[in-house]
């Protein structure tokens, strides 16, 4: 091969090579950054390694402290492995002072790059709303005190994109009849002139909600209206997440298509509870209500913490021994309880009434056996017979002194008195070869002798 030939030839590879770089340059997409905020343990690093298309291991350690970077490389949307770009992943410990880092991250030069992932545990839903509104309240004040002069024209664009939004994944052209609707009441009403999505992570979690925690599907209805409710105020998208990746694929394209602006035809999903879709601008206040007809036994004016409460599935009492008092030392100690308070007024029990046999009654007439004559004489009334002795009953006849229930002069005993004497009763006497006699503390007369 001569020089000349040989020279062509390298001309050619060089061409060649020149095209597909320029090719590949005007493909390549601009610098983009995803900040995800959430609370600790939310699932933050398991979802950015689905992201990122490798396993999470159960094991695996999330990528630091505090402040955490990785990224997530863009491929070509033909299939190939070509990458086009890298999108930038910071992760903010929801257990840190959050706005004491956010500087790092979001600023005047890289506010207009930013897309926002707030992440919340479906295995925690009572954090939910607390941990959305904590975590866009505290970026709203950092990105306010930033000062950026182009703040308002980024607010403005959020809102042309949410009101544009279509399913086909087309924004309409500028010279299109197409009619924009105004925003609806509610919606947009904190914007932070920056993209917003929310993921409900763990959604697959929702049996171990029912098992544990007696969730029926109301509860689940009722979560996802007040989330969505959350999600207009913010003007952001809502997709639930989960171990079986149903929504990984759509969730990654809607991650490119937020940060890069590339087109977006996935459709929403509202049917199955552990696979929610809802992109940005799709839903509305009407969208949200077709949730009350799942509510039984809540209303949709319920307040959220009144129903999705923290409750630890219930565990067992740890078993513990009891010592119970030996016999004598319990006497004692009721012994004295009841002669510390010897002078107790205890309302004396009330005594049985005197049975008194009731006067003879006349029959009524017509009766066959008239009353016996009175022994008085004629014509004068009968002499009055003298009262009768009302009849003592034996339970009320007197006891003698020493007894229970009488003191020692046969005055009725008081309450305490008769549990004293119960319990001096039942105490061992020194000496003694058994427990107290009778109750007056007499000991029983010994058998007679047997005579001889």
């Amino acid at each position: 091969m001569s020089a000349k030939e040989e020279g062509q030839g390298q001309d050619l590879w060089h061409a060649i090579l020149s095209d597909v770089a320029s090719h590949t340059a005007s493909r390549r997409l601009p610098a983009r950054n995803l900040l995800v905020l959430g609370e600790e343990g939310a699932g933050k690093t398991s979802l950015i390694a689905r992201l990122q298309g490798r396993k999470h291991q159960s094991d695996e350690n999330s990528l630091g402290s505090g402040l955490e970077y990785t990224y997530i490389d863009v491929k070509d949307e033909d299939g190939g492995e070509d990458v086009i770009g890298r999108l930038g992943v910071y992760t903010l410990d929801g257990s840190t002072d959050q706005r004491a880092l956010l500087q790092f991250v979001v600023n005047k030069e890289t506010l207009d790059s930013l897309v926002v992932v707030v992440v919340v545990d479906m295995l925690r839903p009572w954090q939910m709303l607390e941990s959305l509104d904590h975590a866009l309240k505290t970026l709203e004040a950092h990105v306010a005190s930033l000062n950026v002069p182009q703040w308002d024209d980024m607010k403005k664009k959020v809102v042309q994109d949410y009101q544009s939004f279509t399913e086909s994944g087309t924004a309409p052209a500028e010279d299109s009849d197409d009619i924009i609707l105004p925003l609806e009441e509610g919606v947009l009403t904190t914007n932070l002139g920056v993209p917003v999505l929310v993921i409900c992570n763990k959604s697959d979690g929702a049996a171990v909600l029912e098992k544990d925690l007696d969730y029926r599907n109301e509860h689940f209805d009722f979560i996802q209206m007040h989330l969505r409710k959350a999600c207009l105020k913010y003007g952001a998208a809502l997709v639930y997440n989960g171990k079986d990746g149903k929504t990984r694929d759509a969730l990654l394209r809607y991650i490119y298509h937020m940060a890069y602006g590339t087109p977006f035809a996935g459709k929403a999903n509202i049917a199955e509870r552990d696979s929610v879709f809802i992109p940005a601008g799709w839903d509305n206040a009407k969208r949200v209500a077709m949730l009350h007809a799942g509510l039984k036994n809540l209303t949709p004016d319920d307040k959220f913490e009144d129903h999705i409460v923290s409750l630890q599935p219930r565990k067992a009492n740890p078993t513990r021994d009891v010592e119970a008092l030996n016999e004598q030392e319990f006497l004692k100690k009721q012994q004295q309880i009841l002669s510390s308070n010897p002078t107790s007024k205890d309302p004396e029990p009330p005594r049985r009434s005197a049975i008194t046999p009731s006067a003879p009654t006349a029959r009524a007439s017509g009766s066959s056996s008239p009353l016996p004559p009175s022994r008085g004489s004629s014509g004068t009334a009968p002499a009055a017979a003298p009262a009768a002795k009302p009849a003592t009953p034996a339970s009320a006849s007197p006891a003698a002194p020493g007894t229970p229930g009488k003191t020692a002069d046969g005055k009725p005993a008081q309450s305490t008195d008769v549990l004293a004497h119960f319990f001096n009763s039942l105490l061992k006497k020194p000496g003694a070869g058994g427990a107290a006699g009778a109750a007056g503390g007499a000991a029983a007369p010994k058998p007679d002798a047997p005579k001889s």
